[in-house]
């Protein structure tokens, strides 16, 4: 048994039956036999059956037989492809005597006892045969039908039956001396046609009439046994056309803009051949991978059905398919190359898949060599909406052009320069080698006067050397005097710079976070190494200048408390000790009583025991001195000194 695969619907394919020229016989011993005409004569093989194995009168409908046996006993049965091919017998009626059997299309049986004319409704609930007349002729062997009209072998020919009055019916074929039981309708070249089968002792002639033109054509062939009866599948005069129940095209899912075509015929239990114009052939009706186009489409069947042709379209599924466009970036040097995709305001309906995974097109194609690169586009329900096909090819690799090598002073260290390497534009990547340094900048800070080798290597593999001179910028500093003043006591220094001859740019001096105008005076300078940055107008520096502040010493003043103004040059005079440096100072003594007897305004003259220009008695005196430092500060002492002779 095959089994066909039509849109989810089995059919159970027939491996024999009333094939074209092909019938079913009875013979002379009961036996069921399927006759089938080739072109060296006719074949036959027989057939398992059941009911009571004997059959008597055969008449053929589709996939049922109808049978009568000797013994009057009507039956039905299923034409199968099982070890018993005639199978599931029912008994239709019990009394249905006769040697001619047949139905036509409305499924209505029909049979002959003697010269009576009898129907009987296969489809009826509670068959009973109805007698329809007498016929002026006797029934040979057998019924059927041919362009609706139904005949009858007799002894005198071919009878045509008048079902309206049996009485009226008429010879349509004398064929005197024959012997004529079984009529067979098969199809012939396309054409529907009789079989007559004249039948003897040692076997059975087999006459083709022409019922056109009401003659004998001749004998096409002879059985080994005697026909009873026969039957076919046409017997009820109607040859059908294959009959195309759906024709359905799909749009396939999985392969690019192809369609799968599914027919199904009407039911029958003949075997169909679909063939296309492009010579694809099959027994299922299922073709798959249908390019778009206008097809021509054949349908054959094994058996006695007409063919079909029939044409159509598979429509061109890429029509609404979006429009893709692609982003190329080819690969060059070691750089890969990428593939960007857009579908544009369809982006989010379709979906990219490549390599066996599946991408929005927010999706970029990475670290792509040079070759093809095949993208399948998915629409929304994951079936393949569009193929795409993009090369890439590998760029050359540019060589390393050097266009300008910059070299400054460096703007926040004195006599240090950055370099600057600038390249053609390029699309690999570059090693810039300086001053033992490697980065892939190309800027160096911070170096120091000398001659170097500036090395590029690219990561496409080439390699460029060329010396590059960093100069002495020390040696073109701006020609700068200045002036200090010290820091006396708590009072900071002072410095003021002068520029003479070559400014080479100065313009201002930078003392930690200050700046200055060059001839302005710094001051609040911290005793000691004072640090000093020489800018040009773009604040950068020229010159760095390393200024000592000295520390004046600031001696406190201190008088003594006694002193012997005796001649002797030692401690004769009252005054401080001489290595202060005050900057304006007082000196007054008093007697007892308050009077004013010396007053000074040095350091240096003190009083030497005398009021106008006589010695004073020894004693106590009082003294008030008022000074001020160098730091600015003004100081008030006073005490008592005695003074002794």
């Amino acid at each position: 048994m095959r089994e066909k695969l039509l849109l989810f619907v089995v059919f159970i394919l027939i491996s024999f039956k009333c094939y074209s020229q092909q019938f079913y016989a009875a013979n002379s011993l009961g036996q069921l036999l399927l006759v089938t005409m080739t072109n060296t004569g006719p074949t036959y093989q027989y057939v398992q059956g059941c009911g009571d194995y004997r059959y008597f009168s055969i008449a053929i409908s589709g996939s049922k037989i109808y049978f009568n046996s000797v013994n009057g006993v009507l039956y039905s049965a299923d034409i199968t492809t099982n070890t018993y091919p005639i199978a599931n017998c029912t008994q239709i009626s019990a009394s249905v005597a006769g040697n001619a059997l047949t139905i036509d299309k409305e499924g209505v049986l029909y049979y002959a006892n003697g010269y009576q004319l009898y129907s009987i409704d296969s489809k009826s609930a509670n068959p009973v045969p109805k007698l329809l007349g007498t016929m002026p002729y006797s029934a040979g062997g057998d019924l059927a039908f041919f362009n609706n009209v139904l005949y009858m072998a007799a002894p005198q020919g071919i009878v045509a039956v008048n079902l309206t009055d049996p009485s009226k019916s008429t010879l349509y074929i004398s064929i005197p001396g024959k012997f004529i039981l079984g009529l067979a309708n098969v199809v012939k070249n396309g054409k529907n046609i009789i079989y007559a089968f004249d039948s003897e002792f040692s076997g059975t002639n087999i006459l083709e009439l022409d019922m056109q033109n009401q003659k004998v054509v001749g004998v096409v062939g002879t059985l080994p046994f005697m026909v009873y009866d026969a039957g076919s599948a046409t017997e009820a005069g109607i040859v059908e056309r294959i009959n195309i129940s759906s024709f359905n095209i799909n749009q396939e899912c999985d392969v690019f803009n192809k369609a799968n075509l599914a027919i199904v015929c009407k039911p029958d239990t003949n075997q169909y051949t679909f063939t296309l114009n492009t010579g694809q052939k099959n027994t299922t009706g299922i073709f798959n991978s249908l390019a778009p186009g206008k097809y021509q489409l054949n349908i054959k069947s094994n058996g006695v059905q007409l063919p079909t042709d029939t044409s159509f379209v598979v429509p061109d599924f890429t029509v609404n398919n979006p429009v893709i466009t692609a982003t190329l970036k080819n690969p060059i040097c070691d750089i890969t190359g990428t593939i960007k995709l857009d579908a544009g305001t369809s982006n989010a309906a379709y979906s990219i898949k490549y390599g066996g995974n599946i991408f929005g097109f927010d999706h970029k194609f990475t670290g792509l060599a040079a070759g093809t690169y095949h993208f399948t586009i998915l629409n929304s329900k994951g079936c393949v909406a569009d193929e795409k096909d993009y090369v890439l090819q590998r760029d050359v690799c540019p060589p390393i052009v050097v266009s300008n090598i910059k070299v400054d002073p460096e703007c926040a260290v004195f006599g240090q320069a950055s370099v600057t390497v600038t390249t053609v534009a390029h699309p690999d990547h570059y090693v810039y080698t300086f001053n033992n340094v490697s980065d892939t900048t190309g800027v160096f800070n911070f170096i120091k006067p000398g001659t170097f080798d500036l090395v590029i290597t690219s990561s496409g593999g080439d390699k460029v050397t060329q010396q590059v001179i960093v100069p002495d910028y020390t040696l073109n500093k701006p020609a700068i005097t200045y002036m200090v003043k010290n820091a006396d006591c708590a009072l900071p220094g002072e410095v003021k710079f002068t520029v003479n001859g070559n400014s080479n740019g100065a313009s201002t001096i930078k003392h930690e976070a200050d700046l200055y105008a060059l001839d302005q005076t710094i001051k609040n300078l911290s005793p000691g190494v004072n640090y000093f940055s020489v800018l040009n107008q773009q604040g950068c520096v020229v010159d760095t200048l390393l200024v000592n502040i000295p520390q004046n010493e600031c001696m406190p003043i201190v008088f003594p408390n006694t002193f012997t103004p005796n001649g002797d040059n030692i401690n004769d005079i009252f005054r401080p000790n001489q290595n202060s440096d005050p900057v304006i100072y007082k000196l007054l003594v008093y007697d007892r009583w308050g009077v004013l007897i010396f007053q000074s305004k040095s350091l240096y003259n003190g009083w030497d025991g005398r009021y106008n220009n006589k010695p004073v008695p020894s004693g106590v005196y009082y003294w008030v001195a008022k000074y001020t430092l160098p730091d600015n500060k003004n100081s008030t002492q006073s005490g008592y000194v005695t003074l002794i002779r």
